[in-house]
């Protein structure tokens, strides 16, 4: 099997050489967007959580974004959309999916990490309740 890119070549040498000779417009421009990212932190917007322990550090990312999209002149929902898609590909909902519970991500960690069931026999099954698919797991307590 024979395996290459196909398409016009995107002469990625003299990109490269592009932003070397811009580093400095691109790095005082990251100046620009933590001086916004700061002032964004403290108006503490109202930030989707898509799992566990991570709502700080996803809050942190998206106001990044949201500093990006205020200094790049985008329109204020241009981060918002972007953000809310994050958080349904990290919860891997789709749209018009309700919210999953805040158990959902530390149990699927916990049944993803083999070494917990090495004496335990899991079952698992597809199965339908009220109009929503998923995996019922079933085990013994040991």
């Amino acid at each position: 099997m024979k395996y290459s890119l196909s398409g016009s070549r995107t002469e990625r040498e003299s990109i490269e050489r592009r932003i070397v000779d811009q580093r400095h417009v691109i790095n005082s421009s990251l100046v620009h967007v933590l001086q916004r990212f700061l002032s964004i932190q403290a108006l503490h917007k109202k930030t989707p959580n898509p799992f566990g322990n991570f709502d700080v550090h996803f809050t942190a990312l998206c106001n990044l974004l949201r500093a990006f999209a205020e200094l790049s002149d985008k329109p204020e929902e241009w981060a918002e959309e972007m953000i809310n898609s994050w958080d349904r590909h990290l919860r891997h909902q789709d749209d018009g999916e309700e919210e999953s519970s805040e158990l959902e991500y530390p149990i699927r960690k916990i049944l993803k990490e083999q070494s917990v069931f090495k004496n335990l026999e899991v079952r698992s099954q597809v199965i339908s309740h009220a109009g929503r698919r998923g995996t019922l797991y079933t085990t013994t307590a040991a």
